[in-house]
C-alpha cells in the first residue's frame, strides 16, 4: 500500500515519474529516448545486475525499477568497498562504483578490477567530476552539496575554456 498510491499516481500521467522529468530537462525527450535505447542496444560498455555503462549513459533496467542518469550531470564518483563476514569470518568484499548525478545516484556493483576500469571511464566521459573518495570529500559534499556543486561547475567551465 506504501508504493501502491506512488505507483498509481504514476501509471495515470507517467509525466509524474521523476525519470520523465530528468530527460524532460535535458531537451528533446524523444531524441534523448532513442539516444538511449540505441546505446543500450549496441554500445554498452559495462553491465552488471540489470546496470548499463554506454558512451553517455548510465541505464538502470530491472523488473521493478528503471533510471537513465548522464555522464553530463556526474558530480562525483568513487569506488566503496563493504566487507562481509558470518559470524564474525571474513567471507569476502563487495565492490562497487558510486556514481552521483546531478538528479540521482547509482551504485555500479562488479569485481575489483571492473568496478576501477568503470570508474576511469567515468573520469574520460566527465572530467570535471570529483573522482575518488575521502572523509574530507564526504563532508563537503553532504554538508555543503551546493558549494560542492559550484566547484565542479567551475572545473567544467575551465575545462571547456581550455578546448576552445
Amino acid at each position: 500500500m506504501k508504493f501502491g498510491r506512488t505507483a498509481w499516481t504514476r501509471l495515470r500521467d507517467v509525466n509524474q515519474h521523476p525519470v520523465v522529468r530528468r530527460v524532460q530537462q535535458w531537451g528533446d525527450p524523444i531524441g534523448t529516448s532513442m539516444e538511449a535505447e540505441r546505446e543500450a542496444g549496441s554500445a554498452v560498455h559495462y553491465k552488471s545486475m540489470g546496470i548499463l555503462i554506454t558512451d553517455n549513459f548510465v541505464i538502470q533496467k530491472a523488473f521493478f525499477a528503471f533510471d537513465v542518469l548522464r555522464f553530463n550531470d556526474l558530480v562525483w564518483a568513487y569506488k566503496k568497498v563493504t566487507k562481509k563476514s558470518v559470524n564474525f569470518v571474513p567471507t569476502g568484499k563487495d565492490y562497487d562504483a558510486v556514481m552521483i548525478f546531478y538528479g540521482g545516484k547509482q551504485n555500479f556493483r562488479a569485481k575489483e578490477k571492473i568496478v576501477g576500469e568503470v570508474l576511469v571511464f567515468a573520469a574520460e566521459r566527465a572530467p570535471w567530476a570529483v573522482i575518488g573518495f575521502s572523509k574530507d570529500i564526504e563532508t563537503l559534499y553532504s554538508k555543503h552539496q551546493a558549494e560542492f556543486c559550484q566547484a565542479v561547475e567551475g572545473r567544467r567551465r575551465d575545462l571547456i575554456s581550455k578546448k576552445v
